[in-house]
Order: structure tokens, then C-alpha cells, then sequence
């Protein structure tokens, strides 16, 4: 069995992005608000609901065993594929700013959200579905005689 989850690397990103957040939260709340006890307040609250949006719903993880994916949120089971030879696998990958990168996994037409285990786990684990699926190389002829 394989296992593909989030990176560390991804995990202290959005960490320093909702530290970021809270931080800029802080300033403009003092703009608005005399006392900064309020501003950290409301700055931390948001910090903790941000914190456990990332810590809850990124979480994801896939599990390839023989021919069956597992595709786990949270630690809870959500959604299982039977990987068989004529399945239809395909992917959407934008990348949207730096290195934040949406990856949209569609295994015979569901949609899977690939996003949080990175960009090179995501390769390797679509790698591997390939070899399970009888994939046939497209043959493309330009120009010239036929």
C-alpha cells in the first residue's frame, strides 16, 4: 500500500499564511478600534478558526492498494475508486500564485481536490494510477504524407 499526504512544507506554509492574516487583521482592526485588546482578540479568534480550517480540512490523504483508492479527509473516508483497466483517469492543474497550485483529479468523471499533498506527490500518485490503467499512447500525424 502507498500512501500520498500533505507535506510539512505545505502545512508551515499555510501556517505562516494564517499567522500573516492575523497580523494584518490586528493592524486594520486598530485602525477602527482605541483599544488593542479588542484588535488582538479579533485577530486571534480568527488565527484559531484559520488554524483549524487547515489543520481539519486540508488534511487529506490517498491510499493506492491494488487497484483501489482511498481518498481521506480528516482522517474520515470519503470517497473509494476501483482502479479498473478501462477506467477514464484525468487531471486540471492551474497554478494560481507562487507555488500554490490547484490540482483537480478526475477518475471516471468524480472529482477528487489534490491540492493540499503538493504538486511532486501528486505526479508520483498519477503515475501510478497510470500504470494500473491499460493507458494507450495517442499516435499524432502533421503534415506530410500518410
Amino acid at each position: 500500500m502507498k500512501v500520498y499526504k500533505r507535506g510539512i512544507f505545505a502545512l508551515l506554509l499555510s501556517l505562516v499564511s494564517i499567522s500573516v492574516f492575523a497580523v494584518i487583521v490586528f493592524f486594520i482592526a486598530s485602525l477602527f478600534l482605541s483599544v488593542i485588546w479588542y484588535c488582538a482578540a479579533i485577530a486571534a479568534v480568527l488565527w484559531i478558526i484559520g488554524l483549524f480550517i487547515v489543520l481539519r480540512s486540508e488534511n487529506v490523504r490517498f491510499e493506492l492498494e491494488d487497484r483501489r483508492l482511498r481518498y481521506y479527509v480528516a482522517n474520515q473516508l470519503k470517497k473509494e475508486f476501483h482502479i479498473a483497466e478501462d477506467s477514464n483517469i484525468s487531471y486540471k492543474s492551474v497554478q494560481k500564485s507562487g507555488s500554490d497550485t490547484q490540482i483537480d483529479l478526475y477518475i471516471d468523471g468524480e472529482y477528487v481536490d489534490a491540492s493540499p499533498i503538493g504538486l511532486m506527490k501528486f505526479q508520483a500518485l498519477y503515475a501510478e494510477l497510470e500504470d494500473l490503467v491499460d493507458s494507450k499512447p495517442i499516435k499524432l500525424t502533421t503534415g506530410g504524407k500518410r
